[in-house]
């Protein structure tokens, strides 16, 4: 990564923005003394929420990439810890309401996107890749395996989630479940006709196709 501020730069920094705004939705969702108490709990733990400035405000200039690389596992460390803190708490369906807040998080990454009723999944893909944090942009973590005109499909070639989940004790398919849930947020809200499936069996495999074909993943 450049060791100069540029584009790359601000388009990680708004990734890492969005994974916070989900960590406040859960927040606000639950709405209670004890949610909001385990999150300054969770901040004073791991690291506290991002100032309301433009990226070239707040970041070390001279340590650019530790600088964003530091965010990003704050970002995730604590919001792991979070959930986890309000699991232990005895936070009902924390999980699925958790899914459902990521799912709406897709639908809105879609509509900001502008793409509604695309069906050029290519690019369908290069979009969702603007919202979706996936480490630093040197990890090349998805690999698209498929790109047809009825498929594009992709795995996850290396997990860059699992140490940041698994510090607060949370497996990290609990991470992959609640992206899967922002994956197909954000493809059904840009075209309904669209089938989203997504399964880690023997590796993560992530499909987009049209009319319901290629049942077969």
């Amino acid at each position: 990564m450049s060791a100069f501020l540029g584009p790359i730069h601000y388009w990680l920094y708004k990734k890492i923005q969005l994974m916070e705004e989900i960590e406040k939705s859960i927040i606000k969702s639950i709405n209670t003394d004890t949610a909001r108490r385990l999150s300054e709990e969770t901040q004073k733990t791991i690291a506290p929420f991002l100032p309301t400035a433009e990226l070239d405000q707040i970041i070390d200039t001279n340590h650019i990439h530790q600088w964003l690389q530091e965010k990003i596992t704050g970002v995730e460390q604590r919001q792991a810890l979070l959930i986890k803190k309000l699991d232990e708490a005895g936070v009902t369906e924390i999980y699925s309401r958790i899914q459902g807040i990521y799912e709406d998080f897709g639908r809105q990454a879609a509509q900001d996107a502008h793409i509604k009723n695309s069906d050029d999944l290519r690019d369908i893909f290069n979009n969702l890749n603007n919202y979706l944090l996936e480490g630093m942009p040197c990890d090349r973590v998805n690999q698209v395996i498929e790109d047809s005109t009825l498929t594009l499909s992709w795995i996850t070639a290396r997990c860059v989630h699992t140490i940041n989940w698994s510090t607060a004790g949370i497996p990290v398919e609990v991470y992959y479940n609640f992206r899967a849930s922002f994956i197909e947020g954000f493809v059904t809200a840009v075209n309904p006709t669209l089938k989203y499936k997504y399964t880690n069996v023997e590796q993560q495999l992530h499909v987009i196709n049209k009319e319901n074909l290629n049942e077969n993943y």
